[in-house]
């Protein structure tokens, strides 16, 4: 295999580490860059020809679904594989439409890390067995699809930060936007799904696994 540029995103030093100890042990031919939040990522991918991108989900002051549809579109040629705790029945999916090529769990074994990075460096579309077998049962008609696939990408960023506890107030600073328009989103969010509260809302998102964006911004 020729020399692969790999860029890891991920807040957490520890993280890093234990990743880049997998990466040796499989892979000798590699240069590895790092990066805590967006930012550092993109100026990673603007100065370096990067192959591969292990991105975490949770990263702070970072939106980042835009990252990945930033990425894809203007470095259509670096393979965004999402390595998250979050729940891969809610956020696989919309990651993949958002422009990623992969959704792996961090809990994931060493061998289905292995298996996944194999996939990257052929340029091959992943989703762990897991989630392959709730898409077939999904089409089989034996599971149902989250009420979240819904929502927009906004309206599910806005969910993230309401299920994560803040109030319209907080979101309409955090995503600068005024607090009538964060009000008119929430309004649209539970028409979407059917509910009239939030603690109607915590109990789908507890129902679908959905677990909050909580470091996402």
């Amino acid at each position: 295999m020729p020399v692969k540029n790999v860029l890891l995103v991920d807040d957490h030093q520890v993280i890093r580490t234990g990743i880049k100890v997998i990466l040796r042990d499989y892979f000798t031919q590699l240069n590895i860059f790092e990066a805590a939040d967006g930012e550092g990522a993109l100026r990673i991918v603007k100065k370096e020809r990067v192959d591969l991108i292990l991105l975490d989900l949770q990263l702070p002051n970072t939106d980042t679904i835009g990252l990945i549809e930033l990425i894809s579109i203007k470095y259509p040629r670096c393979y965004i594989l999402v390595f998250s705790i979050l729940s891969e029945f809610i956020y696989a999916r919309r990651m993949l439409r958002a422009g990623a090529s992969g959704y792996l769990p961090k809990d994931a074994s060493q061998e289905e890390i292995k298996r996944a990075l194999d996939f990257a460096f052929a340029n091959k579309k992943y989703i762990s067995p897991t989630m392959s077998e709730l898409l077939v049962n999904e089409v089989a008609g034996k599971t149902q699809e989250s009420p979240f696939e819904v929502l927009s990408h906004r309206e599910f960023e806005i969910s993230s930060l309401l299920l994560a506890g803040n109030n319209l107030a907080k979101i309409s600073e955090l995503l600068n936007i005024k607090p009538s328009t964060a009000g008119t989103y929430k309004a649209r969010i539970f028409e979407k799904l059917q509910i009239t509260s939030m603690f109607e809302l915590k109990e789908i998102a507890i129902l679908y696994r959905f677990s909050p964006m909580t470091g996402s911004l």
